[in-house]
């Protein structure tokens, strides 16, 4: 007799036997994106992306539906193996402290769509392994389309198949004296021939680098120290920066930036730096110990002569312009407490000059700003800290000043507008000053407090302040019109002589129509009357309000009418 498979027992072996699945697994996120890779209803389906022999998982972190910022899991808990990784715009996967992350076969890291952050790995002292990264071509060695951010206070790694990036066209940050992006096959360097920068490209916390031969930046480049505790960081070409012309000594194109906050220097090197023009470039030196050298440590912007572009300096900077003056035409920035002192003229022609709370800018010769706005980023707290020196009198052609700050030199306003603070303000000239019939003061009020709650303009030295036909405009902020009383009285301009000279919209003892329209003010001044030395707006009056005037119109009309039906009846 023969029995069956079934009667033998095997069909309930078979029963218990199930192939490998293959898993597709979604990041679905908690409210804002982020949580633990290990919190398995985080998933969809729910369960924990791990290959264990039996199943195998296909992975993908998407932009969060709700919240577009950077989301994504991280791993807290453990070690993991996928098959295949997918990262969308927006969104990351992160490891942290020894929980490593191996992708057996496909990495892909997909660029933001119109606006956002790239897709992004972040390793934060563990180890990534993404197999083939499908965004790193190694026929023409490009990276792009993707972010790789390795940070470390022990160890941190990513590697994946043959890498060997010489030109970054995505994101690439390394933190840390062992970060690393390593060639997953040979365990080499996969940035040793790192050759040109399309994308962006950070070096900070001792991630020292030094490249195999030229280098060229086109975008945004930099070298940072902010974490307490953490060593230097240099980046040092060995060839050619090809940004730079020794020839002409001009530095172009590209964004470079070396930041410094922890004491440790951050330094970007190459040789004969020695930049005499920055043409259609963005450099920012911020720090007392940052700083952009030739090979020997000389100082790259000491002869420094022409900017076009935009200029941010931090710290303490001496610079001796070659050609006698430094030429500004777009934006110069000195960071908060720095001092920039340049031996020699200052000019500037179009754009910003913005000088940072706490910070002097001096300069040793003939000093002009034509069309350019001027912020002095000062407080309004006596004694102000922002100070901008010049030797003899700084021309201010068709500009705008305002903020809160001191001018230490005469001034020559030549159809400009002074408008201090942010509303409200202080801007002080110690030295002369001189306003032309183009000029205008823009005095804002929102209380009785002289530069704190409205505007305040304070000349000193031993010569006069000259009005000139200037044009005064006042206004009110902060709903003080609701509150201010005829007994109210503001010095907006004060002077350590007489003033001289006269507004060409408000003479002395003429009442002047605020611009908002909501009253005038009585305005005095100069010699011959009561305030000589300061312009004072007293006796306010108000603007009734139109209902006002209807009501009071109204009632003229009524009476009119009511003294002629009287007249007709005396006939």
């Amino acid at each position: 007799m023969l029995l069956s498979a079934t009667a033998l027992g095997f069909g309930l072996l078979t029963s218990n036997i199930s192939s490998a699945a293959v898993i597709n697994s979604t990041w679905d996120g908690d409210a804002i994106g982020n949580g633990s890779w290990n919190d398995a209803s985080l998933w969809s389906p729910d369960g924990v992306p791990n290959n264990d022999g039996t199943d195998a998982f296909n992975v993908t972190v998407p932009s969060h539906p709700v919240n577009p910022q950077p989301n994504g899991p991280t791993l807290n808990t453990n070690d993991f193996t996928i098959d295949n990784l997918t990262v969308g715009r927006d969104a990351f996967v992160a490891g942290s402290f020894g929980n490593d992350l191996t992708v057996t076969g496909t990495t892909q890291l997909n660029p933001p769509v119109v606006s956002g952050f790239n897709g992004e790995i972040r390793a934060i002292d563990n180890i990534f392994t993404l197999g083939t990264l499908t965004n790193y071509n190694p026929a023409t060695r490009q990276f792009g389309n993707g972010q790789l951010n390795v940070s470390a206070a022990v160890m941190a790694t990513i590697q994946f198949h043959g890498a060997d990036i010489v030109t970054n066209n995505g994101g690439i940050i390394l933190s840390g004296p062992n970060a690393r992006i390593l060639n997953q096959d040979t365990g080499s360097s996969g940035l040793v021939n790192l050759a040109v920068n399309n994308g962006r490209l950070i070096f900070s916390n001792g991630a020292n680098f030094t490249t195999a031969g030229d280098f060229t930046n086109n975008n945004p480049f930099q070298i940072q120290n902010f974490i307490p505790g953490t060593p230097s960081t240099t980046f040092t070409v060995s060839g050619a920066l090809t940004n730079f012309n020794p020839a002409t000594g001009t530095l172009s194109g590209g964004f470079f930036q070396v930041l410094e906050s922890n004491g440790s220097a951050a330094t970007l090197r190459f040789a004969g730096a020695d930049i005499r023009r920055l043409e259609n470039t963005t450099v920012q030196v911020i720090g007392a110990n940052a700083r952009i050298t030739d090979l020997a440590g000389n100082d790259a912007l000491r002869n420094l002569s022409s900017v076009t572009g935009s200029l941010t300096l931090g710290g303490t900077r001496t610079i001796t312009p070659a050609t006698g003056q430094l030429q500004v035409n777009g934006t110069f920035t000195i960071a908060g407490s720095s001092s920039v002192n340049v031996q020699g003229g200052y000019g500037q022609t179009g754009g910003q000059f913005s000088v940072g709370n706490g910070s002097t800018f001096a300069t040793a010769g003939e000093t002009f700003y034509d069309s350019t706005q001027l912020l002095l980023n000062g407080t309004s707290i006596s004694p102000l800290t922002t100070n901008v020196s010049a030797p003899g009198t700084v021309v201010i052609r068709t500009g705008f000043v305002s903020g809160n700050g001191s001018l230490n030199a005469g001034i020559s306003s030549i159809a400009s507008t002074f408008s201090p603070g942010f509303s409200p303000g202080h801007i002080v000239v110690n030295g002369p000053a001189s306003f032309d019939s183009g000029s205008t003061f823009i005095m804002e009020l929102g209380g009785i407090t002289p530069a704190t709650e409205f505007d305040l303009i304070s000349q000193t030295g031993p010569m006069s302040l000259t009005l000139g036909g200037s044009t005064l405009n006042v206004s009110f902020i902060n709903g003080f019109q609701n509150a201010i009383t005829g007994a109210d009285s503001f010095a907006i301009i004060t002077s350590a002589n007489p003033i001289a000279g006269t507004f060409g919209n408000a003479a002395s003892g003429s009442r002047l129509v605020t611009s908002d329209g909501l009253g005038s003010f009585l305005v005095t001044y100069g010699a011959g009357s009561a305030t000589p030395d300061r312009v004072v707006l007293s006796g306010f009056q108000a603007v009734p309000e139109p209902g006002a005037w209807a009501l009071a119109l109204g009632g003229a009309g009524v009476l009119l009418l009511f003294r002629r039906r009287l007249r007709r009846g005396r006939r």
